[in-house]
Formats: structure tokens, C-alpha cells, sequence
């Protein structure tokens, strides 16, 4: 499970990423040889393609920035006698942050 939070230690709002311009991407530009190039776009290392980032001195001591926090749960599950074969047992506020 993941715990979702701002990423920073004052919970300040996030700034948008300098690195991509807030994009989640960076264009990259290589020379190949003379007259040739090759133009490649990947996810920012900054933001990790998130577009917004905090400040390195405002981080956040759990997440380190991330938003987020890995955490492990154990969830107990009722079956009721009767429930029918493939029927869904929905956690309230157990989702999955990062999908």
C-alpha cells in the first residue's frame, strides 16, 4: 500500500519541475557525425515525470520528496457463505496511490 502526501516537510504546495518545465519529460539531442542527429525523449529524473517537484532542502523525511510511502498491510477478508466466483471485495481507502 501507499500513503500519499505532498512530499515536502512544511506541506507547501509543489513547484513545478525546472528541469522539464513541468512537462514529466525531457527532450534529448545527440550529434550521430556530421549532419546526422538523433532526437529522443525520456521521463525526467527530476520529477520522475511527475511535472512538479520540491525543493531539496523541503523534502520530506519519508518519502524523500516522492509523495508517496511504500508500506505493507495486512488486510483481513470476510467470505460470506453463498458469494458467488469472481465477485469483487472492495477496501475503501486502500487503493493503489501511484496507478
Amino acid at each position: 500500500m501507499f500513503l500519499s502526501s505532498t512530499g515536502s516537510k512544511s506541506k507547501s504546495k509543489r513547484k513545478e519541475c525546472q528541469g522539464c518545465n513541468g512537462t514529466g519529460a525531457k527532450m534529448e539531442i545527440r550529434q550521430l557525425r556530421p549532419g546526422f542527429i538523433s532526437q529522443t525523449q525520456t521521463v525526467c529524473t527530476d520529477c520522475n515525470g511527475q511535472g512538479t517537484a520540491v525543493d531539496l532542502t523541503d523534502q520530506c523525511t519519508n518519502c524523500k520528496g516522492q509523495t508517496v510511502v511504500e508500506e505493507e498491510k495486512v488486510l483481513e477478508v470476510d467470505i460470506v457463505k453463498g458469494m458467488r466466483n469472481g465477485e469483487r471485495i472492495v477496501f475503501h481507502g486502500e487503493a493503489d496511490q501511484l496507478v
